[in-house]
């Protein structure tokens, strides 16, 4: 029998909690994100993707934190997307 249970086993599954931070990335009116990874690890909880902004990253890590219980650590690796702008029209 195991002595000690690990963060992520008292919150359930690493799964589970991935997939309600998943969930409330791409259902709040806030964020909307669907292209965003989470994965745990230990007592971490990490965001992976990429946002159009700072707002959005910032937003994304206020939704998530609102999943992610307190005795973990939500570590947001979103990136902040950067397009080139074309140097000349784009012949059709």
């Amino acid at each position: 029998m195991r002595e000690a249970m690990g963060k992520t086993e008292r919150h359930g599954p690493g799964q589970y909690l991935a997939g309600h931070v998943k969930e409330a990335l791409a259902t709040d009116p806030r964020t909307y994100l669907l292209d965003v990874r989470v994965v745990i690890r230990d007592d971490r909880v990490f965001m992976v993707g990429s946002v159009e902004d700072a707002q959005q990253k910032r937003l994304a890590e206020r939704v998530a934190r609102e999943v992610v219980p307190e005795d973990m650590l939500l570590v947001n690796s979103l990136q902040i997307a950067s397009y080139a702008t074309p140097t000349q029209a784009e012949p059709l």
